[in-house]
């Protein structure tokens, strides 16, 4: 709210990352990333929520739950995968807000997650905005507008490989 990011945050690889060490509730916000190329400028904003969940870890047969803790998952050690991309609603209307939430897997954990509108940067419309959780990246279309229709690619990258998966979001019927 002040524009200022949080003091437990620092950049590393050239200002590329920002890293907020310790992150609860109170970092809850939106962000903005800019950058340039010497001739436009290009911004997208982030919106970023911790949420309380609940974790449930099976051994064998017996499963002991924990609140408040971010829900884990064991997966197969290796490159990490896209589990699911879904977009609601099914059927949209211009003016409509949208999701594309994008849900992964990965052991070791992921180092980037994300959604690309796969345009130049200087035509990436304003309403779009990303939300993180557990394991999963929404974008969030506010007031879906014609500029907003297009090819989409969900992206996830760990040590060990990388995948991603296009999604076209066409034009309202």
């Amino acid at each position: 709210p002040t524009g200022l990011l949080p003091p437990n945050s620092h950049m590393i690889n050239e200002g590329k990352t920002l890293v907020i060490t310790h992150f609860d509730v109170t970092n809850n916000g939106q962000y903005i990333c800019v950058t340039s190329d010497g001739f436009q400028f290009a911004h997208h904003v982030f919106t970023v929520n911790l949420h309380p969940a609940t974790v449930t870890t099976t051994t064998l047969s017996t499963t002991t739950t924990h609140a408040h803790k971010t829900p884990t998952y064991t997966a197969v050690y290796g490159p990490p995968s896209i589990v699911s991309v879904v977009i609601r609603p099914t059927f949209y209307q211009y003016g409509d807000d949208v999701e594309m939430a994008c849900a992964v897997e990965s052991n070791p954990d992921y180092d980037q997650l994300g959604w690309n509108m796969l345009t130049a940067p200087s035509l990436i419309p304003s309403n779009l905005h990303l939300n993180y959780t557990a394991n999963k990246v929404t974008l969030h279309i506010n007031g879906l507008k014609r500029e907003d229709i297009g090819d989409y690619e969900c992206f996830v990258h760990n040590s060990v490989g990388s995948m991603h998966k296009t999604v076209h979001l066409t034009r309202p019927h």
